[in-house]
């Protein structure tokens, strides 16, 4: 039946691991290695499939007290697939991303807008970053030094032949200002688009014990990155 199609493929997508077997690399079924729980820091770092010996092999890379439990990383993967593939989430996961992107001013003419995009390949910058816990990448805040500076500072980064000065360093304060407060207002606006804050999600969590309870289990994870932002 349709049912039971589901269910088993829910149990193999659930306990299957990939590993390579004869040189290709195939997803599989292990036996009592599926009983092993996930955690972002487990003491098992490798696997792997034994000619020699016929059988799956799983090396830790730290000693394993007695009683203590045996930990597997799964991957680095967000909330959102672990919740689809495994059941459980994390309510800080490291491997959580927002995208979020800016433009050059539309103000700049054709000329500065030229220079600053041809500064940002030099520096391997972009305009689409993602955020993560844990703070911003200096590259968003270099990005939005190029994309936000005068003809006093582009004409600094520009002079940098080797590319090698910091840009907080060649950029005027008044830059510095700009970018900060962009960043600030863009956050915000983000946060206020957001029913529920996280805080209130996870008091519906735990009220009703259903994931499918809380607002949006993606802006959930969402405002969980923005939230753990310095700004």
């Amino acid at each position: 039946s349709y049912e039971n199609f589901l269910w088993a493929r829910s149990f193999f997508d659930s306990r299957a691991i990939k590993l390579e077997i004869g040189g290709e690399i195939q997803t599989c079924l292990v036996p009592m290695m599926d009983m092993i729980n996930h955690h972002p820091c487990a003491q098992v770092t490798q696997r792997r499939f034994s000619k020699e010996r016929k059988g799956f092999e799983a090396y830790s890379m730290s000693d394993i007290p007695s009683h203590c439990q045996i930990f597997l990383h799964y991957g680095a993967l967000t909330n959102w697939e672990l919740l689809l593939y495994y059941g459980f989430i994390f309510l800080k996961n490291q491997y959580d991303t927002y995208h979020i992107g800016f433009e050059v001013p539309y103000t700049d003419d054709d000329d500065i807008r030229s220079r600053k995009e041809t500064l940002l390949g030099l520096r391997h910058l972009t305009l689409d970053h993602f955020l993560r816990i844990g703070g911003l990448s200096p590259k968003i805040l270099d990005s939005l030094r190029i994309c936000l500076s005068d003809e006093e500072s582009l004409h600094a980064i520009e002079s940098d032949q080797e590319n090698s000065t910091p840009l907080s360093q060649l950029v005027d304060a008044s830059v510095e200002t700009k970018v900060l407060d962009t960043l600030a207002r863009t956050f915000c606006q983000i946060i206020s688009s957001f029913p529920t804050k996280p805080k209130r999600d996870i008091h519906i969590l735990k009220k009703s014990g259903r994931m499918t309870e809380v607002s949006d289990f993606d802006s959930y994870c969402e405002k969980i990155i923005l939230a753990s932002d310095p700004l």
